[in-house]
């Protein structure tokens, strides 16, 4: 892994988004999974469109970019905080994070960025923060 983070990126920086279409990791046997709220039939109930997409993996996506820019770094010193919204299969999503603060700490210069992933249409699907601490 490269470390593409340095002193020198500025805030206000956007890195490279990635897009790919939300997809259930695991099929959901009706007499396994009964009232699930990743089947269609579980969670129409409660008022959802469909089967939501397992908000871990979800979550994982936009870790994705967070490592690409970090690098090892991340697993050091990475933080996330997230809110995970409806995201349902078949969605597309394209993740953003951007620089907002660099705050000098001892070891380095921790960055913070808002981190999240939109819908196609506009509509986040997770929303939050992330921060990592670089040499």
């Amino acid at each position: 892994m490269n470390l593409i983070a340095s002193r020198h990126i500025p805030v206000g920086y956007e890195l490279p988004s990635l897009v790919w279409t939300a997809k259930f990791r695991r099929t959901w046997e009706k007499e396994r999974w009964t009232d699930n709220v990743h089947r269609d039939d579980g969670v129409q109930r409660h008022g959802f469109a469909g089967g939501l997409a397992e908000g871990d993996f979800v979550v994982a996506k936009l870790v994705e970019p967070l490592v690409m820019f970090f690098g090892e770094q991340w697993y050091r010193s990475g933080k996330i905080k997230v809110k995970v919204l409806p995201v349902y299969g078949g969605d597309l999503l394209r993740t953003r994070c951007v620089v907002t603060n660099k705050v000098e700490e001892k070891g380095g210069v921790r960055f913070e960025l808002d981190v999240r992933l939109q819908k196609e249409n506009g509509e986040p699907g997770v929303v939050g923060t992330a921060s990592c601490l670089v040499p």
